[in-house]
Parts: structure tokens; sequence; C-alpha cells
């Protein structure tokens, strides 16, 4: 087995699909993410690259878990959260 140190160039990374609630601004807790959580919400996507922190990308993607419906998974510079739309999600889930 061949273990690799370092950047590999293939590597993959996964950006995450959000659908969230109409009220989420109750949601949310005030604190040291809540800058890059209304950037997310008022672009409707947030780059991994947009965020200072190295941590908070993370943390942001592990708060919003529970409103993940996709993951997709791309190239090493492809680590995003983006917004689904709210309306076509729902006329999706009602059709089926």
């Amino acid at each position: 087995m061949k273990i690799r140190n370092g950047f590999v160039s293939n590597s993959s990374s996964s950006s995450f699909v959000v659908l969230l609630p109409e009220d989420v601004e109750k949601e949310r807790p005030v604190d040291d993410l809540t800058p890059y959580a209304n950037q997310l919400i008022e672009q409707g996507e947030l780059w991994r690259e947009e965020i200072d922190d190295g941590d908070a990308y993370d943390r942001l993607v592990e708060s919003l878990t529970r409103y993940v419906v996709a993951t997709l998974h791309g190239g090493p510079d492809e680590e995003r959260i983006v917004v689904a739309n709210n309306e076509k999600v729902r006329a999706i889930i009602n059709e089926g």
C-alpha cells in the first residue's frame, strides 16, 4: 500500500447543497460563523476560499448538516455550500 503525504493533484472534494427553512434567521445562533452564514444566505452559495478561518468552513458545514439534501464530489477546488431553490425542491417533493 502506498501512502502519499502532501498535495495530491487528483484529489476530490465535496460541495453541499442545502435546503434552508424559510425561518432560518430565527434558528441561527449568533457566533463567529454568523458573517459566513449571512454571506451564504445573501449570495446563495459560499466557497471555502471565501472564508479566512480554515476551520470555520468545516464548522459551518457541520452546523448545516440537517439541511443538506445533496453532496457533490468534484475536483480539488470545488468545495462550496449551495442553497437550493426552496420552491423548486418543494415542487419536486410534492410531485413525488
